[in-house]
Protein backbone atom coordinates (compact mmCIF):
# COMPACT_ATOMS: atom_id res chain seq x y z
CA UNK A 1 0.00 0.00 0.00
CA UNK A 2 2.98 2.50 0.79
CA UNK A 3 4.56 1.70 -2.71
CA UNK A 4 0.93 2.38 -4.67
CA UNK A 5 0.65 6.02 -2.38
CA UNK A 6 4.10 6.61 -3.49
CA UNK A 7 3.20 6.20 -7.31
CA UNK A 8 0.24 7.52 -7.15
CA UNK A 9 2.28 10.78 -5.44
CA UNK A 10 5.07 10.56 -8.42
CA UNK A 11 2.43 10.49 -11.06
CA UNK A 12 0.67 13.54 -9.01
CA UNK A 13 3.99 15.20 -9.51
CA UNK A 14 4.35 14.34 -13.18
CA UNK A 15 0.60 15.37 -14.12
CA UNK A 16 1.52 18.70 -12.29
CA UNK A 17 4.47 19.30 -14.57
CA UNK A 18 2.99 18.46 -17.83
CA UNK A 19 -0.29 21.09 -16.75
CA UNK A 20 2.03 23.67 -15.88
CA UNK A 21 4.07 23.60 -19.24
CA UNK A 22 0.44 23.49 -20.93
CA UNK A 23 0.11 26.57 -19.20
CA UNK A 24 3.67 28.43 -19.89
CA UNK A 25 3.03 27.44 -23.17
CA UNK A 26 -0.28 29.08 -22.97
CA UNK A 27 1.06 32.15 -21.13
CA UNK A 28 4.12 32.59 -23.53
CA UNK A 29 1.43 33.42 -26.41
CA UNK A 30 -0.49 36.13 -24.23
CA UNK A 31 3.23 37.58 -23.79
CA UNK A 32 3.46 37.84 -27.58
CA UNK A 33 0.39 39.33 -27.56
CA UNK A 34 0.50 41.99 -25.49
CA UNK A 35 4.10 42.56 -27.00
CA UNK A 36 2.50 43.33 -30.51
CA UNK A 37 0.13 45.46 -28.76
CA UNK A 38 2.26 47.45 -26.90
CA UNK A 39 4.31 47.74 -30.23
CA UNK A 40 1.13 48.88 -31.91
CA UNK A 41 0.56 51.49 -29.50
CA UNK A 42 -2.87 49.49 -28.32
CA UNK A 43 -1.53 47.76 -25.36
CA UNK A 44 0.36 48.61 -22.41
CA UNK A 45 4.52 48.42 -21.12
CA UNK A 46 3.01 46.93 -17.72
CA UNK A 47 1.25 44.39 -19.12
CA UNK A 48 4.29 42.95 -20.74
CA UNK A 49 6.35 43.04 -18.11
CA UNK A 50 3.24 41.33 -16.10
CA UNK A 51 3.42 38.67 -18.54
CA UNK A 52 7.02 37.85 -18.16
CA UNK A 53 6.80 38.05 -14.46
CA UNK A 54 4.07 35.55 -14.02
CA UNK A 55 5.84 32.97 -16.85
CA UNK A 56 8.93 33.30 -14.89
CA UNK A 57 6.73 32.43 -11.20
CA UNK A 58 5.28 29.49 -13.24
CA UNK A 59 8.86 28.39 -14.58
CA UNK A 60 9.17 28.87 -11.10
CA UNK A 61 6.61 26.47 -9.67
CA UNK A 62 7.47 24.11 -12.28
CA UNK A 63 11.08 23.82 -11.38
CA UNK A 64 9.99 22.70 -7.58
CA UNK A 65 7.72 20.50 -9.13
CA UNK A 66 10.34 18.64 -11.14
CA UNK A 67 12.52 18.58 -7.84
CA UNK A 68 9.27 16.90 -5.56
CA UNK A 69 9.25 14.43 -8.71
CA UNK A 70 12.02 13.27 -8.51
CA UNK A 71 12.26 13.04 -4.57
CA UNK A 72 9.16 11.10 -4.76
CA UNK A 73 10.42 8.37 -7.32
CA UNK A 74 14.10 7.93 -4.81
CA UNK A 75 11.44 7.42 -2.16
CA UNK A 76 9.49 5.24 -4.51
CA UNK A 77 12.52 3.36 -5.54
CA UNK A 78 13.60 3.06 -2.41
CA UNK A 79 10.93 1.07 -1.26
CA UNK A 80 10.74 -0.93 -4.14
CA UNK A 81 14.44 -2.02 -3.21
CA UNK A 82 16.12 -0.83 -6.40
CA UNK A 83 19.28 0.76 -5.84
CA UNK A 84 20.76 -0.03 -9.73
CA UNK A 85 20.42 3.90 -10.87
CA UNK A 86 17.30 2.57 -12.39
CA UNK A 87 14.13 4.77 -13.09
CA UNK A 88 10.16 4.58 -12.74
CA UNK A 89 9.14 4.82 -16.37
CA UNK A 90 5.38 5.93 -17.36
CA UNK A 91 2.72 5.71 -14.71
CA UNK A 92 -0.60 5.02 -16.12
CA UNK A 93 -3.19 6.30 -13.64
CA UNK A 94 -5.90 3.11 -13.04
CA UNK A 95 -8.89 2.70 -11.15
CA UNK A 96 -10.28 6.79 -10.88
CA UNK A 97 -13.72 5.80 -9.91
CA UNK A 98 -15.50 4.60 -6.93
CA UNK A 99 -16.18 0.95 -5.45
CA UNK A 100 -17.61 -1.46 -7.49
CA UNK A 101 -19.75 -3.18 -4.55
CA UNK A 102 -21.81 -1.53 -2.57
CA UNK A 103 -21.32 -0.73 1.76
CA UNK A 104 -22.90 -4.26 2.60
CA UNK A 105 -20.90 -6.30 0.44
CA UNK A 106 -18.04 -4.37 1.53
CA UNK A 107 -18.73 -4.64 4.88
CA UNK A 108 -18.59 -8.23 4.80
CA UNK A 109 -15.80 -9.03 2.89
CA UNK A 110 -13.69 -7.09 5.39
CA UNK A 111 -15.34 -9.05 8.30
CA UNK A 112 -14.25 -12.08 6.32
CA UNK A 113 -10.84 -11.29 5.03
CA UNK A 114 -9.27 -8.33 6.85
CA UNK A 115 -6.09 -9.50 7.89
CA UNK A 116 -5.67 -7.89 10.93
CA UNK A 117 -9.60 -9.20 11.71
CA UNK A 118 -8.44 -13.11 10.76
CA UNK A 119 -5.49 -12.73 13.36
CA UNK A 120 -7.17 -10.97 15.93
CA UNK A 121 -9.76 -14.27 15.67
CA UNK A 122 -7.30 -16.97 15.53
CA UNK A 123 -5.74 -15.37 18.50
CA UNK A 124 -8.93 -15.96 19.94
CA UNK A 125 -9.33 -19.50 19.16
CA UNK A 126 -6.01 -20.20 20.97
CA UNK A 127 -6.91 -18.38 24.27
CA UNK A 128 -10.30 -20.47 24.23
CA UNK A 129 -8.19 -23.81 23.30
CA UNK A 130 -5.60 -22.71 26.36
CA UNK A 131 -8.99 -22.09 28.57
CA UNK A 132 -10.76 -25.29 27.83
CA UNK A 133 -6.78 -27.32 28.71
CA UNK A 134 -6.82 -25.60 31.78
CA UNK A 135 -10.29 -26.23 33.39
CA UNK A 136 -9.76 -29.94 32.52
CA UNK A 137 -6.42 -30.10 35.02
CA UNK A 138 -9.16 -30.31 37.71
CA UNK A 139 -9.78 -33.53 36.55
CA UNK A 140 -8.38 -36.96 37.20
CA UNK A 141 -6.42 -38.23 34.02
CA UNK A 142 -6.70 -42.01 33.33
CA UNK A 143 -3.47 -43.73 31.58
CA UNK A 144 -3.54 -47.07 29.76
CA UNK A 145 -0.45 -48.64 28.58
CA UNK A 146 0.90 -51.64 26.66
CA UNK A 147 4.04 -53.08 26.07
CA UNK A 148 5.17 -56.14 24.05
CA UNK A 149 8.75 -57.52 24.69
CA UNK A 150 9.92 -59.60 21.86
CA UNK A 151 11.55 -62.91 23.77
CA UNK A 152 13.85 -65.21 21.11
CA UNK A 153 14.07 -69.37 22.01
CA UNK A 154 16.33 -70.21 24.28
CA UNK A 155 15.85 -74.41 23.76
CA UNK A 156 14.59 -74.92 27.17
CA UNK A 157 11.61 -76.96 26.38
CA UNK A 158 9.44 -74.82 28.45
CA UNK A 159 5.70 -73.77 27.64
CA UNK A 160 6.75 -70.26 27.19
CA UNK A 161 9.72 -70.54 25.34
CA UNK A 162 10.17 -67.77 22.76
CA UNK A 163 7.06 -66.48 23.14
CA UNK A 164 7.03 -62.80 23.39
CA UNK A 165 5.83 -60.76 26.71
CA UNK A 166 2.51 -58.58 26.51
CA UNK A 167 2.16 -56.27 29.71
CA UNK A 168 -0.72 -53.63 30.24
CA UNK A 169 -0.84 -51.33 32.54
CA UNK A 170 -3.59 -48.85 34.41
CA UNK A 171 -2.89 -45.54 36.18
CA UNK A 172 -4.69 -42.47 37.39
CA UNK A 173 -3.19 -38.96 38.22
CA UNK A 174 -5.31 -36.63 40.43
CA UNK A 175 -4.70 -32.96 40.83
CA UNK A 176 -4.08 -32.29 43.72
CA UNK A 177 -2.54 -28.46 43.23
CA UNK A 178 -6.54 -26.86 43.41
CA UNK A 179 -4.90 -23.42 44.05
CA UNK A 180 -2.56 -23.44 41.15
CA UNK A 181 -4.93 -24.91 38.76
CA UNK A 182 -7.66 -22.49 39.50
CA UNK A 183 -5.21 -19.56 39.14
CA UNK A 184 -3.98 -21.01 35.94
CA UNK A 185 -7.61 -21.38 34.88
CA UNK A 186 -8.86 -17.76 36.24
CA UNK A 187 -5.61 -16.66 33.74
CA UNK A 188 -6.87 -18.25 30.81
CA UNK A 189 -10.73 -16.73 31.15
CA UNK A 190 -8.96 -13.35 31.34
CA UNK A 191 -6.78 -14.25 28.26
CA UNK A 192 -9.64 -15.60 26.63
CA UNK A 193 -11.90 -12.08 27.65
CA UNK A 194 -9.35 -9.63 26.13
CA UNK A 195 -8.95 -12.05 23.06
CA UNK A 196 -12.53 -11.35 22.95
CA UNK A 197 -12.69 -7.97 23.15
CA UNK A 198 -9.81 -6.97 21.15
CA UNK A 199 -11.52 -8.76 18.17
CA UNK A 200 -14.59 -7.45 18.97
CA UNK A 201 -12.98 -3.62 18.62
CA UNK A 202 -11.55 -4.33 15.44
CA UNK A 203 -14.59 -5.36 14.01
CA UNK A 204 -16.59 -2.14 14.99
CA UNK A 205 -13.47 -0.36 14.35
CA UNK A 206 -13.19 -2.28 10.63
CA UNK A 207 -16.65 -1.40 9.79
CA UNK A 208 -16.43 2.10 11.12
CA UNK A 209 -13.44 2.16 8.45
CA UNK A 210 -15.27 0.78 5.74
CA UNK A 211 -18.15 3.17 6.22
CA UNK A 212 -15.92 6.31 6.35
CA UNK A 213 -13.85 5.22 3.19
CA UNK A 214 -17.06 4.42 1.56
CA UNK A 215 -18.66 8.11 2.31
CA UNK A 216 -15.50 9.79 0.96
CA UNK A 217 -15.11 7.98 -2.08
CA UNK A 218 -19.05 8.76 -2.73
CA UNK A 219 -18.37 12.12 -2.65
CA UNK A 220 -15.00 12.58 -4.29
CA UNK A 221 -17.13 10.47 -7.21
CA UNK A 222 -19.65 13.16 -7.05
CA UNK A 223 -17.05 16.05 -6.86
CA UNK A 224 -14.87 14.93 -9.48
CA UNK A 225 -17.75 14.18 -12.44
CA UNK A 226 -19.20 17.41 -11.41
CA UNK A 227 -15.67 19.27 -11.57
CA UNK A 228 -14.63 17.21 -14.40
CA UNK A 229 -18.00 17.92 -16.81
CA UNK A 230 -19.25 21.51 -15.11
CA UNK A 231 -16.81 23.39 -13.70
CA UNK A 232 -13.74 22.56 -15.31
CA UNK A 233 -15.41 23.76 -18.86
CA UNK A 234 -16.75 26.65 -17.67
CA UNK A 235 -13.21 28.09 -16.49
CA UNK A 236 -12.17 27.37 -19.89
CA UNK A 237 -15.13 29.14 -21.23
CA UNK A 238 -14.29 32.00 -19.38
CA UNK A 239 -10.33 32.14 -19.91
CA UNK A 240 -11.46 31.73 -23.71
CA UNK A 241 -14.02 34.88 -23.25
CA UNK A 242 -10.96 36.62 -21.55
CA UNK A 243 -8.62 36.20 -24.31
CA UNK A 244 -10.91 37.31 -26.97
CA UNK A 245 -11.95 40.40 -24.63
CA UNK A 246 -7.92 41.58 -24.61
CA UNK A 247 -7.50 41.05 -28.18
CA UNK A 248 -10.65 43.05 -28.73
CA UNK A 249 -9.44 45.59 -26.26
CA UNK A 250 -12.44 45.03 -24.05
CA UNK A 251 -10.92 42.97 -21.02
CA UNK A 252 -7.47 43.73 -19.26
CA UNK A 253 -4.51 41.81 -19.11
CA UNK A 254 -4.97 41.41 -15.47
CA UNK A 255 -8.60 39.65 -16.12
CA UNK A 256 -7.10 37.54 -18.72
CA UNK A 257 -3.88 36.41 -16.06
CA UNK A 258 -6.52 35.66 -13.31
CA UNK A 259 -9.12 33.41 -15.68
CA UNK A 260 -5.49 31.95 -16.85
CA UNK A 261 -4.56 30.78 -13.16
CA UNK A 262 -7.47 30.40 -12.10
CA UNK A 263 -8.08 27.81 -15.10
CA UNK A 264 -4.96 26.01 -14.00
CA UNK A 265 -5.94 25.83 -10.14
CA UNK A 266 -8.76 23.76 -11.11
CA UNK A 267 -7.09 21.31 -13.22
CA UNK A 268 -4.46 20.85 -10.63
CA UNK A 269 -7.37 20.56 -8.29
CA UNK A 270 -8.97 17.71 -10.63
CA UNK A 271 -6.18 15.49 -10.76
CA UNK A 272 -5.58 16.03 -6.81
CA UNK A 273 -9.31 14.50 -6.33
CA UNK A 274 -8.11 11.45 -9.03
CA UNK A 275 -5.24 10.83 -6.78
CA UNK A 276 -7.19 10.88 -4.02
CA UNK A 277 -9.76 8.54 -5.41
CA UNK A 278 -7.21 5.96 -6.18
CA UNK A 279 -6.11 6.17 -2.61
CA UNK A 280 -9.27 5.63 -1.16
CA UNK A 281 -9.69 2.58 -3.45
CA UNK A 282 -6.13 1.49 -2.19
CA UNK A 283 -6.69 2.00 1.38
CA UNK A 284 -10.17 -0.22 0.88
CA UNK A 285 -8.42 -2.99 -0.62
CA UNK A 286 -6.41 -3.48 2.05
CA UNK A 287 -9.53 -3.50 4.65
CA UNK A 288 -11.35 -5.62 2.71
CA UNK A 289 -8.19 -8.42 2.16
CA UNK A 290 -8.19 -8.20 -2.02
CA UNK A 291 -9.14 -6.50 -5.07
CA UNK A 292 -12.08 -4.65 -5.76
Amino acid sequence: AHASHLALELFHCRRQIEILEEQIELLRHYSRVAEKKYASGKGSQAAVFRSQAELSLLKNHRAKMIYKAHAEELRLLAVLGRSDGSSIGSLVAKHFEGFDADLEQLQSRASNSRPELLAAKAAEGMSQAKRRLAIKRYFPDFLIGYEKTKIGEIGSGAQFDGRDAHAFSLGLSIPIWGRANRAGANAARHREKAASLKREDLERRTAAEVAELYARSSMLVEVTGRHEDVVIPQFRSVLSAAQSGYEANSVSFETLLDAQRDLLNQEIFHVRHHVELAKLRSLMERLIGGSL
